[in-house]
């Protein structure tokens, strides 16, 4: 089983940028699951345990980033800390507004990536 404080959850509709995230995250030692959009996060979180941190698209079909959010906030995962990722150039602003505990702009710079995860990932 993954320690906790290692393992990062990836949500975002664009395989490129999963897969780019997962190898550059998995190279610094972190354990790395992915979603692909709202829905399958919420059914990941929920049967595969506990993450440290989850990298959050926000624009994406099915569920979005933000009603992840929203539905994540008023559940038992609360206190599981977000990084909203996106291209909207109000990305700050709507991270804020939505609870997140910070935010990367994309195209996401990769010493970026790894700053955030080693500031909000525990351990």
């Amino acid at each position: 089983m993954a320690r906790r404080d290692r393992t990062i959850l990836v949500v975002d509709d664009d395989e490129d940028i999963r897969e780019t995230v997962r190898w550059v995250l998995e190279s610094s030692g972190y354990v790395v699951k992915t979603a692909v959009d709202g829905n399958d996060a919420w059914s990941k979180l929920h049967s595969n345990g506990q993450v440290s941190l989850i990298l959050l698209d926000l624009m994406m079909p099915g569920m979005d980033g933000g009603r992840f959010l929203t539905l994540l906030r008023n559940s038992r995962h609360d206190k599981v800390p977000v990084v909203v990722m996106s291209g909207h150039h109000a990305t700050p602003e709507t991270a804020q507004e939505l609870g997140a505990e910070g935010w990367l702009v994309k195209p996401v710079e990769l010493d970026d990536l790894l700053e955030s995860v080693r500031k909000f990932a525990a351990g």
